[in-house]
């Protein structure tokens, strides 16, 4: 007859009253920064919707007041690619939400509509944010094998 649970019991006791954790957890703060260093190393092809001028812009530096087109002056960047629906649809991000818009449109796997999930958000601090985009780039490389690509 037992006394005490033994090691193993103890470790399932732990894990369901929320004790310790063995196993399974993610550095959160560690993904979120190395994830943040990523992207704002990234250096985005920019084009204006209105006139069709492209400049780049670096996002380790990107202010809000440099998301104009340099020729024609309108608030209306939009990242190069994508149909003429999807850069309209992002340059008004763009132009709303400034430069979280451009590091959100930036990741892998997150388009406009994505973005503006996240943006609409309200994010108390900025690894909230970064958060927010590592879930939803995890959930894009989690299902983008089930899609049919035309």
């Amino acid at each position: 007859v037992r006394t005490a649970p033994s090691f193993f019991a103890e470790i399932g006791i732990a894990r369901a009253s929320g004790g310790e954790a063995v196993g399974g957890f993610e550095p959160r703060e560690r993904m979120i920064l190395a994830l943040k260093e990523h992207v704002l190393s990234k250096t985005l092809g920019m084009a204006c919707v209105s006139c069709g001028a492209t400049r780049f812009i670096y996002l380790a530096t990107a202010k809000d007041s440099d998301l104009k087109c340099a020729r024609c002056g309108m608030a209306s960047l939009a990242p190069e690619s994508g149909t003429k629906e999807e850069k309209e649809y992002a340059a008004g991000l763009i132009r709303s939400y400034g430069v979280r818009a451009l590091i959100a449109l930036s990741v892998y796997g997150i388009g406009p509509s994505t973005a503006a999930r996240i943006l609409k958000k309200l994010h108390r601090d900025e690894s909230a944010f970064y958060l927010d985009i590592m879930e939803a780039q995890k959930a894009f490389v989690k299902n983008k094998k089930y899609w049919k690509l035309k």
